[in-house]
């Protein structure tokens, strides 16, 4: 009996031992619907999903251009205001350092000028000399000796200076050139006439506006200013309209998926107007509207749902229940076992509600909601 009560006490004190040696990890917490309702859960389900983009339209001329520069900058000059009107090849706007470049330019070619008129010179004084000793030599007044020693020292004397000037002018010419080049990167011309619509401005230091003309800001204030006018290559600097028919324009990376002719209807504010495809260029679409509408206005800013892709009968979720972390998606489940489990996916295409799950989840499968 005794032998009995020490078997069961040992047993006993190493079951004791065993639960305070080896502590159970504890499980996750039930988030079944049934065992905490406080949990908003969805089933996948199978949905038709449009994805769609927004491109916004702008209301203006049709015959609008954008001026802009190709590479960045400074903006040191805008000429024109709004409302101006401009003709074909006046100067629009100039970078920093293009007044500098146009003074060397043209001292370069005053120069150049200076020179090709000195070589004519020398050219035609030397072909002069050169008629007079033909016209002595024929007349028998020069030998022969004479004639051939006058002609060469000529020649000798007038080539040397030649050359001098053609070298001064091949240096000249090249950096005519190098100027050239920096006006015309420096530098926005109108290749029409219109009228402009939109100027950006040159600021001073303490962000205001400064006028092209004004000199009244010292130096070390001008260098100040450099940061308020920088500007990114293809940045529109000024807009000149025609007197072109109005039209709904958009410059979008997503112009080539629209279609010459097709009808689409515009959000503006809570009405639509339908209008047509007329004109898609590289980066550009042109709307005409279908009918005249009062409550649209030039420089009105519209907004169209642009369809990219549609498909049909793909496991769907609610955009609301997926996660994200570095680059990937996970979404959490309940398990077979009711508890919350974290399960990476992978995703398809996706509007404003719901994403297509492609990997990772099955039809049926509960997803808790964020």
């Amino acid at each position: 009996m005794k032998k009995r009560i020490f078997c069961c006490a040992f047993a006993f004190l190493l079951c004791g031992c065993g639960m305070v040696m080896k502590k159970e990890e504890p499980r996750p917490a039930v988030v079944s619907p049934e065992a905490a309702p406080e949990y908003k859960v969805e089933q996948v389900r199978l949905s038709d999903i449009e994805s769609t983009v927004t491109v916004y339209f702008s209301y203006r001329q049709s015959g609008t251009k954008n001026y802009a520069f190709d590479e960045a900058g400074y903006l040191g000059k805008v000429y024109f205001k709004d409302g101006d009107q401009v003709f074909a090849g006046d100067l629009l706007a100039s970078l920093e350092g293009y007044d500098d470049a146009k003074a060397e330019y043209d001292s370069y070619n005053e120069k150049k000028e200076e020179l090709l008129k000195k070589l004519d010179s020398y050219t035609a004084g030397l072909d002069k000399e050169i008629r007079v000793y033909e016209i002595k030599h024929k007349y028998g007044f020069m030998t022969d000796e004479e004639y051939a020693e006058k002609t060469g020292s000529w020649h000798d004397e007038y080539d040397e200076k030649i050359k001098e000037i053609e070298d001064e002018i091949y240096i000249l010419q090249l950096r005519i050139d190098r100027e050239q080049e920096l006006l015309d990167k420096g530098a926005l011309y109108a290749d029409g006439t219109g009228i402009v619509t939109s100027a950006k401005t040159v600021y001073s230091n303490t962000g205001k506006k400064r006028n092209w003309w004004d000199t009244s800001e010292s130096d070390e204030e001008k260098d100040w200013a450099r940061a308020y006018n920088y500007i990114k290559g293809g940045e529109p600097i000024i807009t000149v309209s025609d007197s072109g028919s109005e039209a709904f324009i958009a410059e979008t990376e997503y112009a080539s998926k629209f279609e010459l002719g097709d009808s689409i209807e515009l959000n503006v504010g809570s009405k639509t107007v339908s209008a047509t495809v007329s004109e898609v260029e590289e980066g550009r679409v042109v709307l005409s509207p279908d009918y005249a509408d009062t409550s649209v206005y030039v420089g009105m800013q519209v907004s169209y749902q642009l369809p990219l892709e549609r498909k049909k009968g793909v496991n769907a979720i609610s955009k609301s229940s997926i996660h994200a972390a570095d680059g990937k998606y996970y979404v959490y489940v309940i398990g077979e076992d009711g508890f919350r489990q974290m399960r990476w996916v992978q995703t398809g295409v996706s509007n404003s509600m719901e994403i297509e799950i492609t990997e990772g989840l099955k039809l049926g499968d509960i997803v808790i909601k964020r």
